[in-house]
């Protein structure tokens, strides 16, 4: 093997690892987005869950009973993803009657 070759290879694994990490580069940069990806994840079990609870109760006490909790299951499940954007409007509405100062402060990490 040529050196030429040597670099070659090397120049193509480098570049290799480059594009890999730049495929993953911002995923979850903030804790935000973990906790939005959380919540969803929670919302989805609940859904999941309360469907399959659904299925036995339908077979038990008939489709009117089924269909009733069905829809509580689907807006427990909303209740849960919408969760933090409720409390993000109360924070808001909540910060807004304070006292606020609307200087722009430079990010120090000079982002």
């Amino acid at each position: 093997m040529t050196d030429a070759t040597t670099t070659m290879q090397l120049m193509h694994a480098g570049s290799t690892v480059a594009r890999t990490h730049l495929l993953a580069n911002g995923l979850f940069t903030s804790g935000t987005a973990i906790a939005y990806m959380i919540e969803a994840l929670l919302a989805a079990v609940a859904l999941v869950a309360g469907t399959m609870s659904t299925l036995g109760k339908t077979s038990k006490e008939g489709a009117g009973a089924g269909m009733t909790h069905q829809f509580l299951v689907i807006a427990l499940s909303v209740t849960i993803f919408l969760s933090a954007g409720i409390a993000a409007l109360i924070t808001h509405e909540l910060q807004s009657h304070g006292v606020s100062n609307h200087v722009n402060v430079p990010d120090p990490f000079g982002y």
